[in-house]
């Protein structure tokens, strides 16, 4: 049949009315879809509008913000024998033993460093701690700190141990008993 459609929206022959049906069905089928989606968009702009307003940790979403959108530096201490091959490697029982270690401050601020120097026996049974100090470093600073040590231990290997107490790190090496 032929079809055609007039400029007052009314078509003549049967075939046009087909014609127009199916565009309607189509067009309802594209808006439902439209309309789901648009539904999704909102649905899920409303619950992240709703998690930032209902969020008792505002100062972690400020921070997690923060982090996404800016270069933060890495903080970090390090902590290392100032002259490794120099270190000892055998001692007698009551006698000083030099131990040098360094310290690099690169948290981006000032930091107060509590350490500790202890000797453990090779089978972990004997324990002796040696020194306890703290010492307070700026930002960026370096500072080598020399100790003399007297290990007391009857074991024939000990680890002399060095710990940042509080960044939880350490460093070691063994010495022989003469």
């Amino acid at each position: 049949m032929l079809c055609y459609i007039r400029t007052q929206t009314s078509c003549v022959g049967l075939g046009c009315i087909n014609k127009f049906r199916s565009i309607l069905l189509s067009y309802n089928n594209t808006t439902k879809y439209l309309r789901t989606f648009i539904l999704g968009c909102v649905l899920m702009i409303v619950i992240i509008l709703l998690g930032l307003l209902f969020n008792t940790h505002k100062f972690s979403t400020t921070h997690a913000l923060k982090l996404a959108t800016t270069h933060q530096p890495e903080r970090l201490t390090e902590l290392y024998f100032s002259n490794p091959q120099s270190l000892p490697t055998q001692y007698t029982q009551g006698k000083s033993l030099p131990v040098a270690f360094t310290i690099h401050n690169a948290e981006y601020q000032s930091m107060i460093y509590s350490y500790t120097i202890t000797a453990v026996s090779s089978d972990g049974n004997q324990s002796q701690t040696l020194v306890i100090n703290k010492v307070d470093m700026g930002d960026n600073q370096t500072m080598t700190i020399a100790n003399s040590i007297v290990p007391t231990l009857l074991s024939p290997r000990i680890s002399i141990n060095v710990l940042l107490v509080n960044k939880n790190q350490s460093i070691h090496f063994w010495v022989e008993r003469k």
